[in-house]
């Protein structure tokens, strides 16, 4: 509210010389004051000042960095230029995506660590190198053109979760991949001549490279099924073999005869006959004899009608083949013994 004179003081100017209504009376200069600061009173302090009604400000230009009063208008600006392109966010800044964007992803992005979490529902296109300390959320596609870090708080973190939404389980892990429906959880795949798919690498004597268990997501236990080990100079491949997950434990039987109806073969792969001659089985033939060697079955077709592979495990043939040698052997010595007779005769 705009001050207003009570007195018109430029009508007491117009007044000849002489008018006693030209004097200016104590009376109006106490009105003048009073209502002076009557008005001040109405305004906002300089400090912490608190505004009413609908104040309006000049609208600061983009990217200003200041203590210049941020007006609507710039933050509406502001939050467009998050969803579009995220280029730099300072640590402590919760960032939110929404809609596909395709840069500029350019600057370093570090969230830090605590509640500050990149939410991003489009599909994301980063180019530079990105930190994700407090954590980040991918709700479609995220393409990392240079890398990103997802690092942990500490030992017991969670650190990067892909395929749900939720908390796969308890305890610890760095990274927790989950498949859908029949697409696999990941794939890994190498690029030229002499590259690798996968290195894992331990400067541990005795150390697990994979384990593999049985078990729903959540459940405290799961049941170990095999694994892939090192001591440190060789690789081990095992699968369970505990006494204690077996019943119904007996000698083998017949083995021999078992092991005359497996048909070695030699053959050359279609996709690659420049490997030449190859020792091996047909894993339908092999599944009649060794049921839990192969798995899949013969002439099995993909929903696109590609082979749908059979394949055979050959070291689940050690058993056969050991308890067929021994059987052998007993009979073997048997002869032995029998000619041993006949010579001392």
């Amino acid at each position: 509210m705009a001050y207003a004179p009570t007195t018109d003081f430029s009508v007491k100017d117009g007044l000849a010389s002489g008018d006693t209504n030209k004097i200016i009376r104590g009376s109006e200069f106490d009105t003048e004051f009073t209502n002076i600061a009557a008005d001040l009173a109405a305004k906002a302090n300089l400090a912490s000042p608190t505004f009413t009604g609908t104040p309006a400000a000049p609208t600061a230009s983009g990217g200003t960095n200041t203590t210049q009063i941020a007006t609507t208008a710039f933050v509406q600006s502001a939050v467009s230029a998050i969803s579009s392109g995220v280029t730099s966010v300072a640590a402590g800044t919760d960032i939110t995506v929404t809609g596909t964007g395709s840069g500029p992803y350019t600057g370093a992005v570090t969230v830090a660590t605590g509640a500050n979490v990149a939410k991003l529902s489009g599909s994301q296109d980063f180019t530079g190198a990105k930190t994700f300390s407090g954590g980040a959320t991918f709700s479609n596609t995220a393409n990392f053109t240079n890398y990103a870090i997802f690092n942990p708080t500490n030992a017991s973190s969670k650190n990067v979760v892909v395929g749900r939404s939720s908390d796969p389980s308890s305890g610890s892990w760095n990274m927790f991949v989950q498949g859908q429906g029949t697409h696999p959880a990941g794939v890994f795949q190498g690029q030229g001549s002499g590259g690798q798919s996968l290195l894992c690498i331990t400067g541990e004597g005795a150390f697990t490279y994979v384990d593999f268990v049985y078990g729903a997501v959540g459940t405290a236990t799961y049941t170990s099924t095999g694994s892939i080990t090192t001591n440190g100079t060789t690789t081990y491949f095992n699968e369970s073999s505990d006494y204690r997950l077996k019943e119904n434990v007996a000698d083998m039987t017949g083995s021999i005869a078992r092991v005359k109806q497996l048909n070695p073969v030699n053959f050359t792969w279609i996709n690659n006959p420049s490997l030449g001659t190859i020792d091996g089985f047909l894993a339908h033939e092999v599944q009649a004899v060794v049921p839990n060697a192969v798995v899949g079955e013969k002439d099995a077709v993909n929903a696109n009608g590609s082979i749908k592979a059979q394949g055979i495990d050959q070291s689940k043939l050690v058993p056969l083949l050991t308890a067929a040698l021994q059987e052998a052997i007993a009979r073997i010595e048997t002869l032995e013994s029998k000619v041993a007779a006949l010579e001392s005769q």
